[in-house]
């Protein structure tokens, strides 16, 4: 009977408990259930936010994005008409100042060649002037060389006359001689005999000393005759040779003169000719240097300008970038407030969570503690019923 009511009594204990168990339990899993519920319409809500934030921002860099294009579009076209129109007005003005040098240039080339052509004129009049002058003066000279060959043939011709009218009157004294001979040898017939043997032999001897002393005087004759034509001959040889080499060297003289005068005429020409052409060479330089330092001036203007919308461009791309930083950083900023929205409704839900496992946790203490007195509290009731029917017994 008493067990029987204390098992009654568990029974009911233990059905209260898990009554309560159940009910707190189902309580638990109501306050969960509500509570993700919240999170989720808190997150659903705040990613909705942060989509039509994010869509919004969009949007406006995506506008911004195209307005700046379309500027940057705009100024592109306007400084490539600029640049365009200007490399235009520079080439005009390259091609009209080109032209102008090669308009002068050919004009200083028409002159130079016209001075150049002059000067060939001028030469050949002097070259002309100079061979007719030496022409004549070599005829000149030929004309007294063939006067004095003239007189010295002449000279000769006397002398070589003059020796044969000597050697003609020797012969006439050698035929006188021969006739007195003769002479003498009739005369010597009618002489009286007795002396006819003694004249005969002094007239022999005397014949014979006169012939051979006509004979040595013959043959001296002929030898200095001989001699004095050999003379003649070296003489006119010598004076022949000496003229031949006084022409030749007076010719080498002239041609050197005249090769000595070309050469200096020449040399002057060149100089004069080279002086002409520096002056003419440093005008174009100094023109090119001129013209050259103007396209120089142009192109650095060109330059700057295009350095200057460069660095305009570099600036309006610098502008973009940090806007684009900007809004970048500020969605960021506008994400991490978000992050931290989130980050700080976890954190609430990880602490609503942890209350929840902390009220869990001390509700299943509480009736493990519970259970555990509860139990005690049998033990001891039935230890107690035990006890006291026990001495109830005795």
């Amino acid at each position: 009977m008493i067990e029987r009511k204390i098992d009654d009594k568990t029974n009911v204990v233990e059905e209260l408990m898990s009554n309560k168990y159940a009910e707190l339990e189902d309580k638990y899993n109501e306050k969960y259930s509500l509570i993700e519920r919240k999170i989720d319409d808190k997150t659903n809500v705040v990613e909705e936010l942060i989509s039509n934030k994010y869509a919004e921002l969009e949007d406006k860099y995506n506008e911004k994005y195209s307005l700046i294009e379309r500027k940057i579009d705009d100024k592109t076209n306007v400084v490539e008409e600029l640049i365009s129109n200007k490399y235009a007005e520079l080439e005009d003005k390259y091609n009209e100042k080109h032209s102008l040098i090669e308009r002068k240039i050919d004009d200083k080339t028409n002159v130079v060649e016209e001075l150049i052509s002059n000067k060939y004129v001028e030469i050949d009049n002097k070259y002309s002037s100079m061979h007719f002058d030496v022409e004549n003066k070599l005829n000149t000279f030929i004309s007294e060389l063939n006067l004095k060959l003239a007189n010295s043939s002449e000279k000769m011709d006397r002398d070589i006359k003059e020796q044969l009218d000597n050697l003609t009157k020797l012969k006439l004294n050698l035929s006188n001689i021969e006739g007195d001979v003769l002479k003498l040898k009739e005369d010597s017939y009618h002489n009286v005999s007795s002396h006819l043997k003694l004249l005969e032999e002094d007239f022999f001897r005397d014949l014979k000393e006169r012939g051979d002393n006509l004979r040595s005087s013959l043959e001296n004759f002929v030898t200095s005759s001989d001699q004095r034509i050999e003379n003649l001959e070296r003489e006119i040889i010598r004076n022949l040779e000496d003229k031949e080499n006084l022409i030749k060297d007076f010719g080498r003289e002239i041609e050197q003169k005249f090769i000595l005068n070309k050469e200096n005429f020449y040399l002057e020409f060149s100089k004069e000719f080279d002086v002409k052409k520096r002056d003419i060479e440093s005008k174009i330089v100094l023109m090119e240097t001129n013209f050259t330092n103007r396209v120089d001036e142009f192109i650095g203007l060109i330059d700057n300008r295009q350095s200057n919308v460069d660095s305009w461009f570099v600036k309006v791309k610098d502008d973009m970038l940090n806007w684009q930083k900007n809004a970048y950083k500020e969605f960021e900023e506008r994400s991490g407030i978000t992050k931290e929205s989130l980050n700080q409704i976890k954190n609430d839900i990880d602490i609503i969570e942890n209350d929840l496992a902390i009220v869990k946790s001390n509700v299943t203490q509480q009736t493990k503690e519970t259970f555990e007195n509860l139990h005690t509290d049998i033990k001891d009731f039935e230890d107690r019923t035990y006890f006291n029917l026990k001495n109830i017994s005795k």
